[in-house]
């Protein structure tokens, strides 16, 4: 796959004939995949148009490990 100088969402037609985007670093790197395939383009677009304004608005939460590690001064 190409790299670009941005984060992209590669669309893709796999092997059953439905679409999937993959979410991909500026370096190329694999950050996410689609968690199904999608019978319409549009449904696949609307999922990445969904992830990607949930991202803006997600904090990170962890087990109690996280936790800890987090209220301690590091």
């Amino acid at each position: 796959m190409k790299i670009f100088e941005i984060p992209y969402y590669y669309i893709y037609l796999d092997k059953e004939g439905c679409w999937r985007w993959r979410l991909m670093a500026a370096s190329g790197e694999l950050i996410a995949i689609s968690p199904e395939g999608y019978r319409h383009l549009s449904f696949c677009e609307k999922n990445i148009a969904t992830i990607a304004r949930d991202a803006l608005l997600a904090v990170s939460i962890g087990d109690e490990s996280y936790n800890s590690k987090k209220s301690k001064k590091d």
